[in-house]
């Protein structure tokens, strides 16, 4: 699959989100990293989201973010 992955490091309103995911209507994504991240903690972050879009979790749509975690980390 081709798709083009673009980042952002932003300050999000909350401290409980460090990563978003969104899919554009062409088929690449965006992923918002939160910029209050050392480097490292960001990277991995990068990493979770990439996990994320390779495995199709996105393609869910009932919209269940903590079922789409725990299916994802609980293979």
């Amino acid at each position: 699959m081709n798709y083009e992955v673009f980042v952002h490091r932003v300050k999000f309103p909350n401290y409980k989100t460090k990563e978003l995911i969104a899919e554009s209507p062409d088929g690449n994504y965006t992923v918002l990293i939160d910029e209050r991240l050392d480097d490292d903690s960001a990277l991995k972050r990068y990493y979770h989201a990439l996990n994320h879009i390779e495995n199709g979790d996105l393609d869910t749509r009932d919209g269940d973010v903590q079922k789409i975690e725990i299916d994802a980390h609980h293979d």
